[in-house]
């Protein structure tokens, strides 16, 4: 994972997981895990391909790729 910020040409990826309050709220005693999940593919995903990850928000990732 990149520690600094891309330069020249960036391509971002924007990530969230659509009704996610809706679907916390209606499956609250599945819901964490599924988020866990979610961040795990996503970090696993963007650490191999060289990316910067910014600030998680809730299930929202934003990334960066040189």
């Amino acid at each position: 994972m990149l520690t600094s910020k891309p330069t020249g040409t960036v391509t971002f990826l924007f990530s969230d997981i659509e009704g996610s309050k809706r679907q916390a709220r209606e499956y609250s005693e599945k819901w964490e895990k599924v988020r866990s999940c979610h961040h795990e593919i996503l970090h696993e995903s963007i650490e191999q391909n060289h990316a910067l990850v910014f600030p998680i928000i809730s299930d929202a990732f934003l990334a960066g790729f040189a």
